[in-house]
């Protein structure tokens, strides 16, 4: 009966596989250290099941608030989920206004 020894890579490396110190021959991953800015600010955020409804008040509240902000500052995210529909409002931080009221 002939017993190999699982623990040591056949590599001749001495290096169990799977071990963090084993060298890995790929480069520099594609976006690695790559500058991405600040992420927006979450500012608001409605949950199911009355989230379109809380939303639309929210909007209407700070209507003149938001006039401020430059388009491409302001980031509206939406989606489902089992309870229904979420909405979350996001501003990138250099465009922040004050002044925004909670729910």
């Amino acid at each position: 009966m002939v017993c190999e020894d699982w623990s040591k890579a056949k590599d001749g490396t001495g290096v169990p596989r799977g071990h963090r110190s084993f060298r890995s021959t790929l480069g520099r991953v594609a976006g690695e250290h790559v500058h991405i800015g600040l992420r927006p600010k979450l500012v608001a955020s409605f949950d199911p099941p009355d989230a379109e409804e809380r939303f639309a008040r929210w909007h209407e509240r700070n209507a003149a608030t938001l006039h401020g902000v430059p388009p491409d500052s302001l980031r509206g995210e939406y989606g489902r989920t089992g309870a229904g529909l979420y909405v979350r409002v996001r501003i990138d931080e250099s465009a922040l206004p004050s002044g925004l009221s909670n729910e």
